[in-house]
């Protein structure tokens, strides 16, 4: 076989793809909070404020460790279609998810967690 699927690392696209899924679902959380003021009622203040910073950061993070993996060890191709999956895959993951989680600083938080989680284990090679 040729082209880009000959030498195809199947644990590295899972993983990016794992990845990508983690922070497509990490920006559909944040931006249900946006803009401020149609966002859900919460008693959160400035503390949603910076829950919701923190994890926009995580999920800059994430996404720049899948995208430092895919520079290395995936071709473009496969890339840019695993991405695509996600992209469109992602918020139809997050849709099922009760109100409750998805609208509040729990769902944020535990958004945030999964970014960070998924940062470091491809970044340190835990899942490659």
């Amino acid at each position: 076989m040729t082209g880009p699927l000959a030498d195809l690392d199947l644990a590295t696209l899972v993983a990016f793809t794992g990845g990508a899924f983690v922070a497509v679902s990490a920006v559909v959380f944040v931006s249900g909070h946006f803009p401020r003021h149609r966002a859900p009622a919460t008693a959160g203040g400035p503390l949603l404020g910076s829950v919701l910073a923190y994890c926009a950061l995580a999920a800059l993070l994430s996404l720049l460790a899948i995208l430092a993996v895919v520079a290395v060890e995936l071709p473009l191709a496969v890339a840019v279609v695993a991405a695509g999956l996600a992209v469109l895959g992602a918020p139809f993951l997050v849709d099922p998810l009760p109100n409750t989680i998805r609208e509040s600083r729990l769902g944020l938080i535990a958004a945030f967690g999964l970014c960070a989680a998924t940062a470091f284990a491809i970044q340190t090679n835990i899942v490659l």
